[in-house]
């Protein structure tokens, strides 16, 4: 009789230590399972990104899953931080896991997307800063004149995350005057280093800004198709002459003609004055043979 016995992973505890380390250093994550059959060990990342293997000879592979009970991460970057699930499985359930979490360290970096803003005076205005690092930076907002600016009724300070070593410094100053103007500048320090960004913050006159404002709108409004739907400047090849009569009634009247939808704009006004052109050359005809009748009916009757 044949004992089959569920994974279960096992606790090592000299791997709690390695889950750090600074950027480009190496990190061996292990686990080790039991079970009969003996287990398979997979490594992924829980968030579903790729894992990135590195190797001297085979150079940047990257893979979905892993497996192996040692998972050798080389020249780590930061983009690799975070959880790493190691799941054991030999077809007996439950399968199980373990969450490890890597930490990569390193010094700050800041990037301003506008290091130029201008605003009129009496407005509000909102300053930002990207921010990675790890560990998380201690972050300031500061004047030219080095004066340190705090959250009060004049300044908002807020930070939004955006993944595990990345976030958005905002600072928004409220209701500018003549003193608010200026060089703005967004620090960010920890353990392995600082970095700063500079933003100027110059004012611009209310009829200007209203000038730009309205120069963007009519900007925007020149993207858009003012023609759709409409006849207009569609040039028709072929048209017979009714068209010229169809187009004077549509100027004439209170209301312009409807657009065709979707169909060429050649084919039924070609189709159209092909039939009246027809018919108007039958009435001619026919008006041309009853005449010649009448007139010899006439003759007829005189002799």
């Amino acid at each position: 009789m044949k004992v089959v016995i569920p994974p279960d992973i096992m606790d090592l505890d000299d791997t709690a230590d390695s889950l750090t380390t600074k950027e480009n250093g190496d990190l061996r994550l292990r686990c080790r399972a039991t079970g009969n059959p003996e287990p398979v060990v997979t490594w992924r990342r829980e968030d579903g990104r790729n894992i990135t293997l590195r190797n001297e000879h085979q150079g940047v592979k990257r893979t979905r899953t892993y497996e192996g009970e040692q998972l050798h991460l080389r020249s780590i970057q930061r983009q690799e931080m975070g959880s790493y699930l190691c799941i054991a499985s030999n077809g007996v359930p439950p399968s199980v896991s373990k969450r490890y979490y890597v930490n990569v360290r390193f010094k700050p970096l800041i990037k301003v997307t506008n290091q130029l803003v201008a605003a009129p005076v009496d407005s509000d205005v909102l300053l930002q800063c990207y921010v990675e690092s790890s560990p998380k930076a201690l972050n300031t907002w500061y004047r030219n004149n080095g004066v340190k600016l705090l959250k009060d009724e004049k300044h908002d300070i807020s930070e939004v995350t955006i993944n595990d070593y990345a976030y958005q410094l905002n600072l928004t100053v409220r209701r500018l005057d003549q003193s608010d103007f200026g060089t703005y500048t967004c620090s960010a320090e920890n353990a392995f280093g600082k970095a700063e960004a500079s933003i100027r913050l110059q004012v611009v006159e209310k009829h200007a800004w209203r000038k730009q404002t309205k120069k963007k709108e009519k900007y925007e409004s020149d993207l858009t198709p003012k023609n759709v739907g409409q006849t207009t400047p569609i040039s028709r090849r072929n048209s017979s002459s009714s068209s010229p009569n169809i187009a004077n009634k549509s100027r004439n009247s209170a209301f312009p003609a409807p657009a065709p939808a979707l169909a060429p704009a050649h084919s039924a006004p070609t189709q159209l004055g092909a039939q009246n052109g027809v018919r108007s050359s039958r009435d001619s005809r026919l008006c041309h043979i009853l005449g010649l009748a009448v007139v010899v009916l006439i003759i007829l009757n005189c002799d």
